[in-house]
């Protein structure tokens, strides 16, 4: 994973979704309290909370790689998420960039 790149975790009715940037969300599950996995690949997804007792940190287990990425706050967020609606559109005009608005996590790689 590059850096810079952001994972939104976000509740889809009644399923948990993982959304990698320029992908298209993906149902993760249950492993146990705090972990979870996708069926579509082989990774799993670990939630670390802070002292306040809310997650502030997400690690990704992929590959033998383990990449730890922080909350962003939801301003942060949106102005990132605003920034890659923005290039995406410069990038690729042909294509409709629909991101969600109703984000619950969303990351950074900081690597």
């Amino acid at each position: 994973m590059a850096p810079g790149q952001v994972i939104s975790i976000r509740l889809d009715g009644n399923q948990l979704a993982s959304q990698h940037t320029g992908q298209g969300k993906i149902p993760i599950f249950a492993e146990t309290e705090g972990k979870f996995f996708p069926k579509v690949v082989e990774a799993q997804i670990e939630f670390v909370k802070g002292p306040n007792g809310k997650v502030s940190t997400l690690v990704l287990h992929q590959n033998g790689q383990k990449i730890s990425m922080a909350r962003l706050s939801d301003a942060e967020a949106e102005k990132t998420l605003r920034r890659q609606r923005e290039r995406w559109a410069q990038n690729s005009p042909s294509r409709s960039a629909s991101v969600p608005s109703n984000f619950r996590l969303t990351l950074r790689c900081r690597r």
